[in-house]
């Protein structure tokens, strides 16, 4: 047993454990589903011969119709388990991490599930305040996030505020006790949490709506110490999962920061692809943030991805199966199909190559 024990950690041998138990557990109401139901069926059966000795007709229908209630319940009760059992089979294989704990490789696997893609942009070096510096946030040696924040909060304020998105005022709001939606693709999810987030002042300054927060805000704050590293993983996957819930959807935006020496957008430029930026000066991530702010609600309808053209609306030859036609045939169906994926264009146009050939398969 130590010998065991020395080559799969106690994390393996508890997962092989829970992953028999629940096969065996599957097999085991799959042939209880069987089982009961033919038991149940075999019982009505026999309720139904003696009803007709002993009972009148309408007494008779009214014990098979209980009967029948009593399988059907008993059906569904066991599918519901089976469900369950079949729910657990699958978590068992998915890969779990926190938003903060996302590797890159985790990070990128679960946005190619989402068909997102992200490109860094080039360090901004424009300086605009070279007294901003003497407005930011000192951190002690021993300060935690929830010591730093207070102040942070305030030094955020006072740059960003007054500040308006779709003619609405917004305020900072502490958020750290709300959950951000799951981000889940092919066997990987993720959960997190975040900091702060720039919502509608007038309803989230009111009583009982900080539940409201993530669907009335249009950027979140991820609040980082002197002394740990902003992490692109967690801020893409906050951003994703920020923007199915709120209602700027991807007209939302991100910025991580210490408010000190770090400074990070991350925003959806496409339906599908997000710009990270990084910043030298503070005040110029600050300026370009509420410049994103403002224009959300702008950004989230020319963030929709534009309608694909329908077959209908392309002009094909007629006798296409002429064989004096098929070249202008596959060259007109070529371009529809570059329409549809126009990054694939140039694998697309000409299907038809010198000698006549017809085009290789086409997986879409």
């Amino acid at each position: 047993m130590r010998i065991f024990v020395s080559i799969w950690n106690t994390q393996d041998i508890r997962q092989m454990t829970l992953t028999a138990f629940l096969l065996t557990a599957r097999r085991h109401t799959t042939i209880s589903i069987s089982s009961i139901c033919s038991k149940l069926q075999l019982q009505l059966q026999h309720n139904s011969n003696s009803s007709s000795n002993n009972n009148s007709r309408p007494q008779q229908q009214e014990l098979q119709q209980l009967l029948q209630q009593q399988l059907e319940q008993r059906q569904q009760q066991l599918l519901q388990s089976q469900e369950r059992i079949e729910k657990r089979l699958d978590d068992t294989g998915t890969v779990n991490k926190g938003m903060s704990e996302a590797s890159r490789d985790f990070t990128n696997k679960l946005l190619r599930d989402k068909g997102v893609a992200f490109k860094m942009l080039p360090i901004c070096l424009d300086v605009l305040d070279d007294a901003f510096s003497d407005r930011l946030y000192k951190w002690g040696d021993n300060e935690q996030e929830k010591d730093g924040l207070p102040g942070c909060q305030a030094i955020l304020q006072r740059e960003l505020l007054p500040l308006k998105s779709d003619g609405e005022n917004l305020g900072i709001f502490d958020v750290r006790s709300l959950a951000l939606p799951e981000v889940h693709g092919e066997k990987q999810k993720s959960n997190g949490y975040s900091d702060l987030a720039i919502g509608d002042l007038a309803t989230l300054s009111l009583p009982n709506t900080r539940d409201f927060a993530f669907g009335l805000s249009v950027a979140l704050i991820e609040l980082k110490t002197a002394k740990a590293p902003l992490k692109n993983g967690q801020l893409l996957l906050q951003l994703i999962s920020f923007s199915s819930i709120s209602n700027a959807e991807q007209g939302v935006v991100v910025l991580g920061t210490d408010c000190a020496t770090k400074w990070r957008l991350v925003y959806f430029t496409k339906f599908n692809e997000i710009t990270i930026q990084q910043y030298v000066c503070g005040k110029k991530c600050l300026d370009d943030l509420s410049s994103l702010i403002e224009s959300s609600a702008e950004r989230k309808r020319s963030l929709v991805p534009s309608s694909l053209p329908s077959i209908e609306e392309t002009q094909f030859p007629e006798d296409a199966e002429d064989p004096a036609h098929s070249s202008a045939y596959l060259n007109a169906v070529a371009h529809h199909l570059a329409g549809l994926f126009p990054s694939e264009r140039e694998d697309l146009l000409p299907m038809v190559d010198e000698n006549r050939n017809p085009p290789p398969m086409i997986y879409l």
